[in-house]
């Protein structure tokens, strides 16, 4: 497959987009030829347009470009459309979007008429060809729509279907390996399941043989329902989880990490049964040496150690420590990264760079302090501050039950 050329997807189809290097957030450019009354469905971006253009000439004249498909307004959809129209001089041409995405589009002033798919029945007709129009809202935008050719059954999908590709495939391979590519794109971009499950529920309902997302890769008809059936799974929305990680695949698979660990701890709430496991997760991003976590024993006048080196609690009768612990601890109120020995460090002897916090029960009482020790020489987590606190609550919940199993048993 030549991708320096236009590459026909379906009869009359071509992908006419152009490969960024270096770069997994790909943007596709589709044509429809349709003589004088051709398509061209989400027209891309500045940074691609001269590659764009070429391939559309070797298929159409740009004045026989009468339709350009919005199917939302963001820059990468839109971006060239001023030089487009430049380039095709006085013809004739409509931009198709919904009211929503025009609202903001009219600000870009195009010398082009609108073609609002709500005022004209969710379809196109040109010439003897039918488009219908289906709407998608809030994915990932309120007005956001998906194109369905009824001549060769293509969805053209926009942002749905969507996916991060760290090398580019114009194809997806399978149904398995573009789920993966897929799954962190919808769960950051989309805004929630039940949003994607309305969605997908509105697409579900045509005859669908090949699916042309605007990002990642075109999804052939045998792929199609096992990867919608995983997609209703989805968790999304995962920004209002964490706020301040730019690496999002990364996030999606530390999600996805967290709800194992939750859900081991549902099952198997001490701690020596499920720090393994839990361990073993984290390992995957992390160089973590271990976990350590003192907290106040029953009659609170000395210190209980779990250790995810040993098998079984330490017992430490020093009311003068467990007084140290108490007094360093009002200073973490929340978990902190320590790359030096803190008073608390030093208190308990830990030596090495640290994720640190405070341990407590639902009601916020205080019972210890647990830290995450990280190998000294490959410490590089002081971004995920925000990803690491959402483990407090698991970790302290496993250190505070095994507590309660020792306690009762003495």
């Amino acid at each position: 497959m030549n991708l320096n050329e236009p590459v026909e997807i379906a009869e009359g189809i071509f992908w006419v987009g152009a490969v960024i290097p270096q770069d997994q957030f790909q943007c596709h450019v589709y044509l429809i030829r349709n003589g004088d009354e051709s398509i061209l469905i989400d027209p891309g971006s500045r940074i691609t347009y001269d590659i764009t253009k070429k391939k559309i000439e070797q298929l159409v004249k740009l004045k026989d470009i009468k339709y350009l498909i919005c199917h939302h307004q963001d820059p990468d959809i839109i971006g060239c459309i001023d030089q487009l129209i430049k380039d095709t001089g006085k013809a004739e041409r409509y931009i198709i979007t919904h009211w929503r995405a025009w609202a903001l589009l009219k600000h870009c002033d195009w010398d082009a008429k609108l073609y609002e798919v709500e005022e004209n029945g969710w379809k196109l007709k040109a010439g003897d060809r039918l488009l219908k129009f289906i709407f998608t809202p809030y994915m990932h935008f309120p007005g956001a729509i998906c194109t369905y050719d009824t001549e060769t059954k293509v969805l053209f999908s926009s942002d749905i279907f969507g996916g991060f590709t760290p090398e580019f495939e114009l194809f997806a391979k399978n149904s398995e390996d573009y789920f993966e590519k897929l799954k962190p794109f919808h769960e950051h971009y989309m805004p929630s399941n039940s949003i994607l499950r309305n969605g997908l529920s509105n697409i579900e309902k045509f005859d669908i043989e090949l699916i042309a997302p605007q990002h990642g890769s075109i999804i052939k008809k045998e792929f199609i329902k096992p990867i919608i059936e995983k997609m209703k799974k989805l968790e999304c929305g995962l920004f209002g989880k964490f706020t301040n990680t730019r690496d999002v695949i990364k996030l999606s698979k530390l999600n996805d990490v967290l709800e194992e660990i939750i859900q081991i701890i549902a099952y198997q709430e001490r701690f020596y049964k499920i720090i393994d496991k839990f361990l073993d997760n984290l390992r995957q991003f992390y160089n973590i040496d271990s976990i350590k976590a003192f907290v106040m024993d029953i009659e609170e006048t000395g210190i209980l150690e779990l250790s995810s080196k040993k098998t079984a609690i330490a017992s430490l009768k020093d009311e003068n420590k467990l007084k140290q612990m108490i007094e360093a601890s009002s200073y973490i109120k929340n978990g902190a990264i320590f790359f030096k020995p803190s008073q608390l460090h030093t208190i308990f002897g830990i030596e090495d760079p640290s994720y640190t916090f405070p341990i407590k029960d639902k009601d916020g009482r205080f019972y210890g302090v647990c830290f995450i020790i990280f190998n000294p020489d490959d410490f590089n987590v002081y971004k995920d501050l925000e990803i690491l606190s959402k483990f407090e609550i698991p970790i302290s919940m496993a250190i505070l039950t095994e507590r309660k199993e020792y306690c009762t048993k003495k």
